[in-house]
């Protein structure tokens, strides 16, 4: 197999759904994704797609050494209510619970010390959610809740990095050959954030993987290595454990980096040895910030971000069909919020939405106007950002859109008043109590993406990017607008509101003035120089508000710097 087919094959992750093998589109989680112990278990209609994996309150992974079930919410264990068998999480028992036990076996999951005690949905005709407990296994499973399909996620790729030095792990000079040195490296330090030789995943077993070649680590020798798996040897064990990198036979030790030594800093012989130093096996853990590790994923683009697609998106209810909308309002700090069945209304702007991750809100697209719950009933308005009102924190959780302060209150469409039955009939939205019923549901539509040129109004030039043989290393530069349309010169916001390259799907990255380079990137949510949005007539950095792009005055080159409100900071969009 080529190594372009390969790189099309993701390796499958430690994080797995687990699935009804009567109802396919229904999978195990943890109610409401509440974060607390004693949560139910439900089973509940899969989430829309979040990156490769999932949402975290459907993903689950098995821990071999203790036979537990955890969630990627928190790492609590699948258990069991002893006064009604309902299938709980529980943060783990050290010493060993009973209730915390299990095999998956032949498409059931069964109790550690009771193998006819297995996991049951008790009632498929119901609506979702639909409560699970543990019950006798029956002797005819395919028509019962008690089979399930065991579905592994592809991989999450993430960067390792140390907490004493804010090095990352990388794999020595690129080299993918067994024996290969891992050591610890500047994330800039001619590598690209997302190539192979810096990532890591953990594998179905939670053992630490490079993307490189699939190796493992291997601590037999002085310095840490990459070896192939050999489950027969505890040397090449190792897992993510808290903010440590773990022996799994023996959790007492763990890894640490090692100083570079005098030899090592002072060669000339190679820039790379220069700036890396190996990593060692600590006899004991202790609390040396050498000993401690981030693990900054960085989801895969082509699966987290749909290519041309754009940060805008439609609400429409799924028993009605009425579409969410915001009434105009003129100069006002808030605006009436419904949902219409008007054609015309449906398909403008107001019916236009976008979802601001950095305060958790969704706003609309003509005024900026956040969902909000009116003071005086529940009843869903549009009003101007309030970083102190937690009734403007809402979050889409597969079909249904849900406060994120109090999690049991979702977007509702009002049938308690008739209102207009006709084409053009509109009604009213309110927050209400999660009862699942149909007129909580909603289908969210993302909207194709809007090309624009990015145009200076010093000069009349447009950003175009500079084609290369590298595509993730484009450089952005200004250049007079061709006579015909070409993508290299269109650009788009995408769903998270990133400035996006029309040719490559790639995001801009810049650093500041002093570094002087503005080019595209792989999209990298743990890289805060790739987060430019357009806000009024700037680009400007989603982390740090005084940050802009801007045409540099000396060199004329484009380059990011300190808002001054300058004209050389200004840019239109012209949209094609």
């Amino acid at each position: 197999m080529s190594k372009r087919r390969q790189d099309l094959v993701l390796p499958l992750g430690k994080y797995f759904a687990i699935r009804s093998r009567l109802k396919t589109e229904m999978v195990l989680e943890v109610k409401d994704g509440k974060d607390e112990p004693g949560t139910p278990v439900v089973l509940n209609e899969e989430a829309p797609l979040v990156g490769l994996t999932g949402d975290d309150h459907q993903l689950w992974h098995y821990d071999d050494q203790t036979l537990t079930i955890r969630s990627a919410i928190n790492q609590f264990c699948l258990d069991v209510n002893a006064r009604d068998s309902r299938v709980v999480v529980q943060p783990f028992l050290h010493g060993g619970c009973p209730t915390q036990k299990w095999i998956l076996s032949e498409n059931v999951i069964q109790a550690k010390d009771d193998s006819d005690k297995v996991v049951s949905a008790t009632d498929l005709r119901l609506h979702a959610p639909v409560e699970v407990k543990v019950r006798v296994k029956v002797n005819e499973p395919e028509s019962t809740g008690q089979q399930w399909i065991i579905d592994y996620k592809p991989a999450a790729f993430f960067h390792i990095r140390n907490h004493d030095t804010a090095k990352v792990l990388a794999v020595h000079r690129a080299d993918p050959r067994s024996g290969s040195k891992v050591v610890a490296t500047r994330k800039d330090s001619g590598h690209r954030t997302t190539e192979d030789i810096q990532l890591w995943y953990e594998d179905r077993t939670g053992v630490i993987r490079s993307k490189l070649n699939g190796f493992v680590l291997d601590s037999s020798g002085e310095d840490v290595v990459l070896s192939p798996f050999d489950e027969t040897k505890d040397c090449r064990r190792w897992t993510v454990a808290g903010n440590s990198i773990q022996n799994r036979s023996n959790p007492s030790l763990v890894l640490e980096m090692r100083p570079p030594t005098t030899s090592t800093t002072k060669s000339r012989r190679s820039s790379a040895e220069a700036i890396s130093s190996p990593l060692v096996v600590s006899r004991q853990a202790t609390a040396n910030p050498s000993q401690f590790w981030t693990f900054d994923r960085i989801p895969e683009s082509s699966a987290v971000r749909q290519r041309d697609r754009g940060k805008y998106f439609t609400v429409r209810s799924r028993v009605s069909g009425l579409v969410l909308r915001g009434n105009d309002s003129p100069g006002g700090s808030s605006a009436a919020l419904v949902a219409t069945g008007d054609r015309e209304k449906a398909s403008d702007s107001n019916a236009l939405f976008f979802l601001e991750g950095v305060t958790g809100t969704i706003r609309n697209s003509v005024n900026n106007f956040c969902l909000d719950v009116n003071d005086e009933s529940p009843r869903l308005i549009l009003s101007s950002y309030d970083p102190y009102k937690r009734t403007q924190q809402w979050r889409i959780q597969g079909k249904k859109i849900v406060c994120r302060q109090q999690p049991d209150l979702v977007l509702t469409l009002d049938d308690s008043e008739d209102g207009d039955q006709g084409v053009g009939r509109e009604k009213p939205v309110s927050a209400q109590i999660d009862q699942s019923s149909e007129n909580q549901f909603w289908d969210v539509a993302y909207q194709p993406a809007k090309s624009f040129y990015i145009v200076s109004p010093t000069n009349s030039k447009v950003l175009t990017v500079k084609a290369t043989g590298q595509r993730s290393t484009s450089k952005v530069i200004l250049s007079e607008k061709k006579p015909k349309v070409e993508s290299d010169q269109l650009w788009y916001e995408d769903e998270h509101g990133a400035v996006t390259s029309k040719t490559n799907g790639f995001v801009i990255e810049a650093l500041t003035e002093k570094d002087g380079v503005v080019r595209t990137t792989p999209w990298d949510p743990s890289n805060r120089n790739s987060h430019w949005l357009i806000v009024g007539n700037h680009i400007q950095n989603k982390h740090d508000s005084r940050i802009v792009l801007e045409i540099h005055r000396k060199n004329k080159a484009l380059c990011a710097n300190r808002f001054t409100g300058d004209e050389n900071q200004r840019w239109t969009f012209e949209y094609v």
